[in-house]
């Protein structure tokens, strides 16, 4: 589910679903969860995702939780505005992202369901890189020969402009 507007709703969401599996018989389960999501992570989803590995653990059937990165494809939300206008609006400072392919996440995923399992395995799955705002502006920039400037503002800042662009609050 992607219902992360509404705290709660995600994690009971997935709680279901987890119970369902369990309650069918499932042998084996698997999660997609997100790299450190224990308490006090600032990331708004971030306890739907520990509060649904928890519920995963607690069946007692074999599982793999994968842990993955921010995914590299969240970038094509932001960065066609930011080419057209010139300016990418960021709170990361010199904050870096080992952002990973979709496509690299399923291999990975494939590989591990192609060998024996851990009946209680983790894995952390990231890209072999973590570019700044600005190493990435700097890229895009070359690509699209056109130059964007990363415009480092506050978390305050930056929540504002996403709710007057048209996002949720808690999005935001």
């Amino acid at each position: 589910t992607d219902a992360v507007g509404e705290p709660g709703k995600r994690l009971a969401q997935h709680k279901a679903a987890i119970a369902a599996a369990a309650a069918a018989g499932a042998s084996q389960i698997l999660y997609t969860s997100m790299p450190e999501p224990e308490p006090g992570s600032p990331i708004l989803f971030a306890p739907d995702h520990f509060g649904s590995e928890q519920a995963v653990k607690a069946t007692g059937i074999p599982h793999v939780i994968f842990r993955n990165s921010w995914y590299f494809e969240n970038l094509l939300g932001s960065l066609p505005q930011a080419v057209s206008s010139g300016r990418w609006y960021s709170s990361a400072g010199d904050g870096r992202t080992a952002y990973v392919a979709r496509d690299d996440i399923a291999e990975a995923i494939a590989a591990v369901l192609a060998a024996p399992i851990d009946p209680s395995a983790t894995y952390t799955l990231t890209g072999d890189e973590a570019p700044t705002n600005g190493e990435i502006a700097a890229l895009v920039s070359k690509i699209a020969g056109k130059e964007v400037a990363v415009v480092q503002v506050s978390d305050a800042e930056l929540a504002a402009g996403l709710e007057k662009a048209g996002l949720p609050a808690p999005v935001a």
